[in-house]
């Protein structure tokens, strides 16, 4: 099943690449959008949501669940909550885009979330924290919280 993912993720990417400065790139979001955008989105975002079911378990894979369910639902909700709606290829097309999936939440963990794990290994490494927990336990060790 491993080797299966990969060859999709591949395949989907590999699509978006090819793709990528063309003017098709350009349509995505719109109902212009072909079909085979919406069908690469829809593989990417499957396989995201695997791999984040094997990394973090089932938690955030149910919370982005819901919120799809509104994505569908949402026409049929009363009041302010309902919207008027999204086809299924419009919604993949512009979801798994530099503005949705593939943008500002990729940036931010490729810059800054991969400074924070390099420096804590370095804290870990150079027992400078265990210098930090020492000192927390020294001044406050007889407190509780």
């Amino acid at each position: 099943p491993d080797l299966v993912l990969m060859v999709c993720a591949l395949a989907s990417a590999g699509y978006f690449l090819v793709i990528f400065n063309t003017p098709l790139r350009m349509s995505t979001g719109t109902s212009f959008a072909p079909m085979g955008i919406s069908y690469a989105a829809i593989a990417g975002s499957l396989l995201i949501l695997e791999m984040t079911r094997r990394v973090t378990g089932n938690a955030l894979v149910i919370i982005s669940l819901v919120f799809l369910a509104y994505v569908w639902g949402g026409p049929y909700l009363p009041g302010f909550l309902g919207y008027p709606g999204l086809s299924v290829g419009r919604f993949f097309s512009q979801v798994y885009t530099d503005a949705g999936i593939l943008g500002p939440t990729t940036a931010v963990s490729s810059t800054y979330i991969i400074l924070f794990i390099i420096f804590a290994a370095f804290l870990q490494a150079s027992k400078v924290g265990d210098y930090f927990v020492n000192f927390a336990f020294a001044a406050a060790g007889r407190a509780r919280g």
